[in-house]
């Protein structure tokens, strides 16, 4: 019984039900679903989670998935941290949680779990986070491959050879079909540094076998919109530049009530 998992020892609850009874928690699909988005994007707060995966029609609560959250921490699925510059905690998948997800996605490698949040990259990281949870909850993307299964699955496939540098922060199929190179900038570069990265997604948006046909950037302040604007006006048909404000929504829930 994949995904069902005994509340005292982390046991498949299939080798002990027969001698125990019946396992006291039970993983929903959707909690299978959000352990493999944690392990694809390394951490998540109670607000992505929430939205994402327990926000009912009307619903403006997230105690219910705090409760569901605090079960999948006390049975060893979810690992709570805390950084600095915040109050609130971040939720990292475990190990468990990985042989799990793992036992579920056979045909994959599953993004192996993270021991803690890298400061450096932690702001840009939780604005992708949000991003893509806002965007699949609308229904306006599918199969979103994380950097982290980008830089495991896609790096010598599909004519995909971008250095890690210009590596896109996820790739999504559009509802049209075709797929995107999502691209979030989060601080100021110089307008040289851009053009090479654009230089470089136009390279794999020209072939034919290319991993992707388009691309969305994201900028997370004006003067990096305006720069973007700027850097890929000359390539109307692969580039589109939004403000984050445009996706993620100031205020979007109203944590814990």
């Amino acid at each position: 019984m994949p995904g069902t998992i005994d509340n005292e020892t982390g046991q498949n609850a299939a080798v002990k039900s027969a001698k125990n009874g019946p396992p006291s928690v039970r993983l929903t699909p959707r909690e299978i679903e959000l352990l493999e988005f944690l392990l694809d994007q390394k951490f998540g707060s109670l607000e992505a989670l929430y939205l994402r995966f327990y926000q009912g029609k009307g619903s403006t609560s997230s105690r219910y998935a705090y409760h569901r959250l605090s079960l999948l921490q006390k049975n060893g699925f979810l690992i709570p941290v805390r950084v600095f510059t915040e109050s609130k905690y971040y939720y990292l998948a475990s190990d468990l949680a990985h042989a799990v997800v793992q036992g579920q996605r056979p045909e994959r490698k599953v993004s192996p779990p993270v021991t803690s949040i890298d400061l450096r990259t932690f702001e840009h990281d939780k604005r992708v986070i949000l991003a893509r949870v806002h965007r699949e909850k609308k229904g306006e993307v599918r199969n979103w491959l994380s950097e982290r299964r980008l830089k495991q699955e896609w790096t010598t496939e599909s004519g995909y050879r971008l250095a890690r540098e210009y590596m896109p922060d996820a790739i999504f199929t559009a509802l049209a079909g075709h797929r995107v190179a999502f691209e979030l900038e989060l601080a100021a570069k110089t307008r040289e540094r851009l053009a090479r990265k654009v230089s470089r997604f136009l390279e794999v948006m020209k072939s034919p076998e290319g991993a992707f046909s388009k691309t969305l950037f994201v900028a997370c302040s004006e003067p990096v919109y305006q720069l973007l604007l700027s850097v890929t006006r000359p390539y109307p048909e692969f580039f589109k530049v939004m403000r984050y404000e445009e996706i993620v929504p100031q205020k979007t829930m109203k944590a814990g009530e």
